[in-house]
């Protein structure tokens, strides 16, 4: 039995109108809030870039940093040259 015909069981058996009514008014703001929490949950994926996208996105960037900063007179060690450059190679893999 489906949802929908267990709501209609439900709902027929419920000799109160009243009742009834209260009844098919809840199931109707549990369909609507249903929709909410759908698009909702679709707006949040949306917001946040996947773990692929922000590890492409970091290794871009200390790689354009690399580039530009190094042998450039930055006073930066050459620890933090060999650090970058691991977390880029990890992250390739």
């Amino acid at each position: 039995m489906t949802k929908d015909e267990i709501k209609n069981r439900i709902s027929m058996a419920l000799k109160d109108p009243i009742l009834q009514q209260g009844f098919e008014i809840i199931c109707k703001e549990n369909a609507e809030l249903n929709k909410k929490l759908s698009k909702a949950e679709a707006d949040y994926d949306k917001m946040f870039w996947n773990k692929n996208e922000i590890i492409s996105k970091v290794k871009e960037i200390i790689e354009n940093i690399i580039r530009v900063t190094w042998g450039e007179g930055w006073n930066y060690s050459l620890d933090w040259k060999v650090k970058a450059e691991q977390f880029l190679k990890e992250v390739s893999e």
